[in-house]
């Protein structure tokens, strides 16, 4: 009996550990998707994996954005690519365009999707890096682009609106 005990135990602690990687968010992200913009690659910093445009992409890695008021309405985005790194496995990168001569430095973060969430941004990332983004990027400001999907319900459990994330991209020409 003992034993069976400690068996249960050890099976509902699993399948606990194995809901907290997901998180709340829900369910991992779409396994694949595009750099939509042209003449813009992106590579990791530690060489793990590089996307370039036109060139439909496996998920290289996923992140958890819940919990950390990044999804808010309103959110200062560029306060959290600090976050993203040390708490939601974002990955530094480095990004080419063809508006500058010099690939910028960035932080990489694709989402795991809230449940409810629906629309093509929970079914393939679609990466668009526009050149008023990238040209806001220079004289070591930080620029940050995202894709939102709609979630049903539109609010978190305290009230608050939010629009989930499906993938972030922060931008500067100074290592972030």
């Amino acid at each position: 009996m003992r034993k069976s005990v400690l068996l249960l135990g050890t099976i509902i602690v699993a399948l606990l550990a194995g809901c907290v990687s997901v998180g709340y968010n829900g369910r991992p992200g779409p396994p694949t998707g595009l750099i939509a913009t042209e003449g813009v690659s992106i590579r990791a910093m530690d060489n793990s994996f590089e996307l370039v445009s036109g060139e439909v992409f496996s998920t290289p890695f996923f992140g958890n954005t819940a919990g950390v008021g990044m999804n808010s309405v309103g959110a200062d985005m560029i306060s959290y690519y600090q976050i993203a790194l040390d708490q939601m496995n974002a990955r530094r990168v480095r990004v080419t365009t063809p508006w500058l001569d010099e690939p910028l430095y960035g932080i990489l973060l694709f989402s795991n999707l809230y449940y409810g969430g629906s629309g093509p941004a929970t079914r393939s990332y679609q990466i668009t890096v526009p050149e008023n983004y990238v040209r806001a990027a220079v004289g070591g400001r930080i620029s940050v682009v995202y894709e939102t999907y709609p979630h049903d319900p539109p609010k978190d459990s305290f009230g608050e609106t939010f629009e989930c994330k499906s993938w972030v991209l922060w931008l500067s020409d100074v290592p972030l």
